[in-house]
């Protein structure tokens, strides 16, 4: 072909046709392409344009929105209502101290009264009053002390921490600060429950058993340890044991919060413990506070002597705890060095006995107490260990340092140790000192801790690196329903139509990720520094990988919705396994093997390098260039995949769009048949470059070949319903013994031919392949074997697997009523079920006989039959029924004739089902109808084109007449074959339908194809 032609994809052929007109191609660059869907997409019409800036703007509004709402929640904890809740009211208790020279605590006072139906102050004081002076004390010698007060109440309350105005308590535990509300009184009953989040709960009767302890365990070991005492001890550590201060939360309001109260206990347990730390010098005072009746009348004060005194007589008391009376120890000895028996221990053996396991916490307390070595160290090369005895003198002097050393107790008075300390002068000196003894030691425990990132810490850092590959993947997917698959360029090839669309879209990412880049400096990312701009050329990267992923999912699926399915799917894995909430890690092994197949993971991880890693100001860009740069090349590869699956799907269902079939043969058939086409070249280049003209005829013609095999199609299938089962089975079987023997010669052919190259050359390699083969060869033949089989049994009985399933289930019923009628006959139940296999017996004999007996036809079970079985079993019952009365003398004539009414009833339904008429086959029925219609419009047409004929002398009138001569007969047929068959359906009982959801699927398919089919070269793309 010289050069003037070479663009002629004409075929001469003389025999065909002398005059072929050339057909050129004018070849489409990409830039036309590529600006007709541009204009098309985004600039058609101002409405084309909003869409174009609303869709810019997607990924701006979600990221934004998400990132600000989460930017830092830690800060605003304080919040969160958390509350103190104390629910110990004030206690009333008295006790009796030496007026001079006596100790002022409640551990060496001579007794100790609780009263515990005291309202206030003032029933406490006339209470108090009233026991002292019915008691018989010597009022020369001895004093009444009272006390009404709940001891949380004062320590919170005087607290330097809380505000009266607030009723709040403001503590902070690293960086975590947080208001804690107290409540008491009736505020302290709230409904409901969950109304504070956090609560710190204070049983009630705290302060009540807090003072019979101190009682208690001041006494144990003396000889002033009376029962009463003993009992009060106990219980009050029974108390304790039962009902401890509890730390409560919920996930009720918000689970983040449940989930921190549950996996960072350490941490709210820490503001807890930091509360009771702090207020622990404050509770020493109030623990033994006394109200002045004198000069600060009101004012509480303490003796510091009397705190360390009661402490110390606790411990000594404590290591007696087993002195049996046998141990030959210092402690468990009298004056003499005889041993002696200590009280407590008899006390402890008493609850042993009746609390074992309360016995079992007190001693091991006690031996801890006693036997603990708490300090050991060396002075002067001298080993020294010290016990907690030892130890609580030495703790008291560094504690309270400005008391100077403990005096002995003849010098108390005289010493600062003997001395009342008030309140204010407690909070503004002892307090500072302790509360510096606190911090110091709690200091001294810390440990040097280096986070790296920690500046970006907050969660808009963190869970921003989430929301910005969701946002950037959002907006890539909401593209998906502004932009059309459809192409604009009705001639581009599949790569220019592609690769158009892919541009288009990739700028509106371009244009996303912008607009989301300043609104993240806006919200404050712009602290991040220089390292910005390594975020931005990341995010653009995420953007053409999401872009392209998104766009490769969409398109590899024929359908739009199916398309946009796989991306949201594909969309669900990213959000569960891509590491944005949790690391793979921490997740199951399947999500933790699915996270190296999304690209999230690698989208995230370099944004994390990026803001925890060159922003954090310990590394430069080379440091976490390794782990950048393997995150970008996976995400290359990611590029590189589905940017290939999109092409490749786009070059199958561009030729589908173009031409209405993938399939070349399809295609030349129909250019054959087309008379603009038919002498066009049937090869790949010229389907390639046919002009717009042609491929429009092509896909007419192939569309509505398609069409009408749909319809030939769906038609066969309904009609397939109502024909004999059996006929259609055979049809089925005799097709595929077609399909069978033909892959049989075909492999047969290979095998006989690799057979005798084996013989010549005695190839192990061959010699496998005829092995294989041959076991094919097998295969095949033993299905041929099987369908003929099943072909010949159908031919011979149609109901032959109906057959053999009624005998099957006739020997199992017979079984088991000839075991029943073996039995015991007497009982009514065995009776009815006796009755009831002997009519199935029948029943089913009658249609093994039925069926057996109808060698040509498909027989049905009627409707109408089952239903008449089951009124034969029923009457039976009720015969049996009045048989047994008359037998038994029961049958009054009352009952005979209710019995009677209910049998000829039972008949009665009986003979009116038998004689019930069949349902016509309303399908066919319509057919016929519709082609009568059909064949009255062409004899009209008919009889017109005769007269014209005769009237014109023209030929092309009789033309017309032969043909509608023609389409008459056709249709005079085939109403005969339909008549035929309805009749035979009516006969037979054929009409029934079993599969109705397929009859109304084919139906419903078949409509739309006949009544909706309009050919559409503007369909939206490949959809």
């Amino acid at each position: 072909m010289d050069n003037k032609n070479k663009d002629d994809f004409s075929v001469p052929n003389e025999d065909k046709a002398t005059n072929t007109e050339v057909q050129k191609y004018t070849r489409l660059t990409f830039g036309t392409v590529l600006k007709t869907e541009l204009f098309n997409s985004i600039a058609k019409s101002k409405k084309h344009l909003l869409r174009f800036f609303l869709i810019c703007f997607m990924s701006f509004i979600y990221g934004i929105i998400c990132i600000t709402g989460v930017w830092d929640p830690i800060s605003r904890i304080d919040q969160v209502p958390v509350a103190i809740v104390n629910r110990d009211a004030p206690s009333c208790f008295a006790y009796i101290s030496t007026i001079k020279g006596g100790n002022e605590f409640i551990d060496d006072a001579k007794e100790v009264s609780y009263f515990d139906n005291a309202k206030n102050s003032s029933e406490c004081g006339g209470l108090a009053k009233q026991w002292f002076e019915t008691g018989g004390f010597d009022k020369t010698v001895y004093e009444l002390n009272y006390r009404y007060a709940s001891l949380i109440d004062d320590i919170m309350t005087n607290g330097s921490a809380y505000n009266p105005a607030t009723k709040q308590i403001n503590k902070s535990v690293g960086d975590i600060n947080t208001n804690i509300n107290y409540l008491s009184g009736d505020e302290a009953y709230f409904s409901p429950q969950s109304k504070y989040w956090v609560q710190l709960n204070i049983p009630q009767n705290y302060t009540l058993n807090t003072y019979k302890l101190m009682r208690g365990l001041s006494l144990i070991g003396t000889t002033n340890f009376s029962a009463n005492e003993e009992d009060n001890l106990y219980k009050a550590m029974d108390f304790f044991k039962d009902n401890k201060i509890n730390l409560w939360a919920t996930y009720e309001h918000s689970f983040m919060i449940g989930n921190i109260m549950n996996m960072l206990k350490s941490t709210f347990g820490g503001i807890a413990t930091s509360v009771l730390t702090t207020i622990s010098p404050e509770a020493l005072f109030w623990l033994s506070a006394r109200q002045d009746q004198g000069e600060h009348f009101g004012e509480y004060y303490i003796i510091p002597y009397n705190i360390q005194n009661f402490i110390m007589n606790i411990v000594n008391g404590i290591n007696s705890y087993d002195c049996d009376g046998t141990n030959n120890t210092q402690v468990c000895q009298d004056a003499s060095g005889n041993p002696i028996s200590s009280n407590l221990y008899q006390a402890l053996q008493k609850l042993k006995k009746d609390n074992e396991e309360l016995y079992n916490s007190v001693v091991l307390m006690f031996h801890h107490i006693k036997y603990d070595e708490f300090v050991k160290f060396d002075a002067v090369l001298v080993k020294k260990s010290m016990t907690f005895a030892e130890l609580l003198p030495k703790a008291f002097e560094i504690m309270l340092p400005n008391l100077g050393p403990i005096p002995d107790k003849k010098d108390v008075e005289k010493s600062l140790w003997g001395k009342k300390v008030y309140w204010s002068d407690y909070k503004s000196k002892l307090l500072s000192v302790t509360n510096y003894f606190i911090s110091d030691a709690q200091a001294s425990q810390k440990i040097n801790t280096h986070i790296q990132g920690k500046e970006f810490g907050t969660y808009g850092y963190g869970l921003g690196l989430y929301f910005i590959s969701i946002s950037l993947w959002v907006g890539a997917m909401l593209q998906t329903f502004i932009y059309s698959k459809k192409s604009y360029t009705k001639n581009a090839k599949w790569h220019q139509y592609y690769l158009a669309k892919w541009v288009t879209m990739i700028m509106t990412s371009y244009a996303q990720v912008l607009l989301l880049f300043i609104g993240l400096l806006a919200v404050g990312y712009g602290n991040l520094g220089s390292p910005i701009l390594y975020m931005l050329m990341w995010m653009v990267i995420t953007a053409t990988v999401l872009t392209t992923i998104t766009q490769a999912l969409w398109y590899c699926l024929p359908d739009v919705n199916s398309g946009r399915f796989l991306c949201i799917m594909y969309t669900v894995f990213n959000l569960a396994a891509g590491g944005g909430s949790f690391p793979a890690i921490l997740q199951n092994k399947f999500f933790e093997g699915i996270s190296y197949i999304v690209p999230f993971t690698y989208t995230i991880r370099g944004l994390s390098n990026i803001v925890y890693g060159v922003a954090s100001n310990e590394g430069i860009m080379s440091n976490y260039n390794e782990q950048i740069l393997s995150s970008f090349g996976i995400i290359c590869l990611f590029f590189a995949f589905f940017l290939a699956l999109g092409l490749a799907t786009s070059y199958i269902y561009r030729r589908i769009d173009i031409y209405g079939t993938f399939k070349l043969k399809e295609i030349y058939l129909a250019m054959n048949n087309i008379n603009e086409t038919e002498n066009f070249a049937q090869s790949r280049r010229v389907i390639n470059n046919l002009d717009i003209k042609y491929t429009t005829l092509i896909k007419e013609y192939i569309d509505k070949i398609n069409r009408n095999k749909k319809i030939k199609l769906l038609e066969d299938k309904i009609s397939n319903l109502y024909k004999d089962p059996a006929v259609v089975r055979i049809k089925k079987l005799e097709s595929n013994l077609v399909t069978l023997r033909d892959r049989f010669e075909i492999i047969n052919q290979r095998y006989n031919i690799l057979s005798q190259k084996v013989e010549i050359t005695n190839s192990s390699h061959d010699q496998k392949k005829v092995t294989k083969l041959k076991r094919k060869i097998n295969k095949l033949v033993e299905k041929i074997k099987k369908d003929r089989q099943e072909i010949m049994e159908l031919k011979a009985n149609p109901n032959i697997e109906r057959i053999r399933s009624l005998t099957a289930k006739y020997n199992t019923m017979k079984t088991e009523y000839d075991t029943l009628a073996s039995g015991n006959t007497s009982d009514w139940k065995v009776k009815v079920k006796g009755i009831k296999l002997k009519q199935e017996l029948i029943y089913t004999k009658k249609k093994i006989t039925d069926l057996t007996a109808a060698t040509t036809k498909t027989l049905f079970d009627s409707p109408n039959e089952v239903k008449i079985n089951k009124l034969i079993i029923e009457y039976n019952i009720v015969k049996e029924q009045l048989n047994d009365l008359q037998q038994n003398n029961k049958a009054t004539e009352h009952l005979t004739k209710k019995y009677e009414n209910k049998l000829l009833k039972i008949k009665n339904q009986v003979t009116a089902l038998k004689d019930s008429s069949l349902i016509i086959n309303r399908f066919i029925e319509e057919k016929i109808i519709k082609l009568n219609k059909q064949l009255e419009t062409i004899n009209i047409e008919k009889a017109k084109n005769q007269k014209l004929a005769s009237l014109m002398k023209d030929d092309n009138y009789n033309i017309k007449v032969k043909k509608a001569n023609h389409k008459i007969g056709e249709i005079v047929n085939e109403i005969q074959v339909l008549e035929e068959e309805l009749k035979s359906i009516v006969e037979h009982q054929k009409d029934r339908i079993k599969n109705k959801y397929k009859y109304n699927k084919y139906l419903m398919n078949l409509t739309r194809i006949k009544s909706n089919y309009v050919y559409d070269d503007s369909r939206e793309g490949i959809a």
